[in-house]
């Protein structure tokens, strides 16, 4: 995947380059596979809850400190969101249903709705208890950057820097990691 970059202004010295582009990946343990019935159908569709961000700094791929993505700024396009395998577009997964901002975290659920390599991997895997992570892809429309010795307030928790604070983002997908 290519990552573009871009400097806003007024979020951090001019020398810095950061990409537009986030990768987030959540702790382990927070998703959870079930297989139910479809009335009507003898197919079992597996579904998944996911804690896909927890609102906590953390280190990104090509941001030179932790980046808190703002829940507050974060823009969901549509409910139903493509979920993929390690971000990539053609291992797909399936697909979300219901996306929140729930208590500083992002919460999603969806069904595996894809008939995939990678779709039929992580319902196997996540019934026999592998710990799946979370990740969102999102574009990054604003960021700023708190210097070392000054403190921000985002999702309800108080961050020290220094660090970046993702303001305006707009989600676009969500991965199963490992």
């Amino acid at each position: 995947m290519s990552r573009k970059t871009s400097t806003p202004a007024r979020s951090r010295e001019a020398h810095e380059q950061v990409p537009d582009r986030l990768e987030l990946r959540c702790q382990p343990g927070r998703i959870t596979l079930e297989a139910l019935a479809v009335e009507g159908e003898a197919e079992v569709i597996p579904r998944f809850t996911m804690v896909a961000y927890t609102g906590e700094p953390l280190r990104v791929e090509g941001w030179r400190f932790p980046v808190v993505v703002d829940l507050e700024g974060l823009s969901i396009p549509s409910q139903r969101r493509p979920v993929r395998f390690g971000h990539s577009m053609y291992a797909g997964v399936g697909h979300t249903e219901r996306i929140a901002v729930e208590g500083g975290r992002l919460i999603a659920e969806g069904i595996v709705s894809r008939d995939t390599g990678a779709a039929r991997e992580v319902v196997a895997s996540g019934k026999r208890g592998f710990p799946w992570q979370a990740s969102i892809g999102a574009q990054v429309a604003q960021a700023e950057f708190i210097r070392a010795g000054k403190s921000v307030t985002v999702n309800s928790r108080t961050f020290e820097g220094p660090l970046y604070v993702a303001r305006r983002t707009v989600l676009g997908e969500i991965s199963f990691v490992d």
